[in-house]
């Protein structure tokens, strides 16, 4: 199986923001990205497309493929809580002691009122048994966080690395998946985007 990996496109927010699960929709800007990204994939044959049912990754979807997404809450981003919706400048100025927890989090330090990385895991994990049983290329379109989490989850990487992986908005990343385990064959391509 050939999982295409895609974060959505830009957003009407501000993009240096912890945004979460906050229902924010795509800008021109990343319509544009999606309509790019659609050229990309034109010829590659889907047999399902799956994406975060938040507007930006739904939206993306559409506009990147066919057949229609299937929209899954298990997508969706990570679960920020009380640091929904505010930049990094403003969660070190109000919360200084967990400001170094968020670029690299121990998998079971919760977001206060949010989420931790091994809820996300969790979330995600039926999803993953689920496309396993499949055979076919498949698209999902989803975010940063979500997808980070589901590439440590594949290739068998430990959840607190999560930070180390990148994916920009609009990016294409691409695992084959095989009975012995998953290659990463492409990360965070935004060639079509220039």
């Amino acid at each position: 199986m050939r999982l295409y990996l895609v974060r959505h496109g830009r957003i009407d927010a501000g993009e240096e923001r912890f945004w979460g699960q906050r229902d924010i929709g795509l800008s021109e800007a990343g319509r544009a990205q999606a309509r790019c990204l659609n050229q990309r994939l034109s010829r590659e044959p889907f047999a399902a497309v799956y994406a975060s049912d938040l507007s930006r990754a739904a939206e993306t979807a559409k506009l990147v493929a066919a057949p229609p997404a299937q929209l899954r809450p298990a997508l969706r981003e990570m679960d920020f809580g009380e640091f929904s919706g505010m930049s990094y400048s403003e969660i070190k100025a109000g919360f200084p002691a967990a400001a170094p927890l968020l670029w690299n989090p121990p998998p079971d330090w919760c977001f206060p009122g949010g989420e931790s990385l091994e809820q996300v895991a969790a979330r995600l994990a039926p999803f993953l048994d689920c496309l396993k049983q499949r055979d076919e290329s498949v698209l999902i379109v989803a975010h940063g966080g979500s997808l980070k989490v589901l590439l440590c989850l594949l290739l068998g990487v430990p959840l607190g690395r999560w930070w180390q992986y990148r994916f920009d908005t609009a990016s294409l990343s691409i695992v084959d998946i095989y009975s012995e385990g998953a290659i990463l064959s492409q990360l965070n391509e935004t060639s079509y985007l220039t």
